[in-house]
């Protein structure tokens, strides 16, 4: 598929200003249901991430940062913290595989994507989607390209299109 196709296909499967009220109220309640049963089952394993991440690593148990979302509003996305405190001052922000910034259980986190199971809150609350581009930092959001335009005119999802 072109390349210009794929961003129309993307933009016409969520809540784009085309999608009609029950598309978009039967994706949330898909959401909102996802996420509920998401939260019951995975509740145990989040918390003994929180309290393995607690007891080996200073800092919060949980990650907070601001992202981008539908029609550009702000939100913060929580994670499980992966990276030693101020981590992101003493390096470039792509982490590579042996980088000596991650903690030793924050290594395991992310090779299993445990890091990612808060997210689960923000999909419960709306911030996010299941299905959707991947929330973006707004410092790295360039407005004058198109396609990153595109990419906010769909609610953040979990997990991408791509994916």
């Amino acid at each position: 598929m072109p390349r210009r196709q794929s961003w129309t296909l993307a933009r016409s499967l969520d809540q784009g200003p085309s999608a009609g009220p029950c598309r978009r109220w039967g994706k949330r309640a898909f959401d909102l249901s996802a996420a509920s049963v998401g939260l019951l089952v995975l509740s145990p394993i989040l918390l003994l991430c929180a309290v393995l991440v607690r007891l080996t690593s200073r800092g919060p148990v949980f990650f907070r940062q601001k992202r981008l979302t539908l029609h550009g509003r702000t939100f913060t996305v929580l994670k499980l913290p992966t990276m030693r405190v101020d981590a992101d001052r003493s390096g470039p922000s792509v982490v590579v595989f042996g980088d000596q910034r991650l903690t030793p259980i924050g290594n395991f986190l992310r090779r299993t994507n445990l890091d990612e199971l808060p997210q689960s809150f923000n999909l419960f609350c709306g911030d996010m989607s299941l299905v959707g581009p991947r929330p973006r930092v707004p410092d790295l959001v360039n407005l004058e390209n198109p396609e990153e335009r595109v990419l906010l005119s769909v609610r953040a999802g979990l997990t991408s299109y791509a994916s």
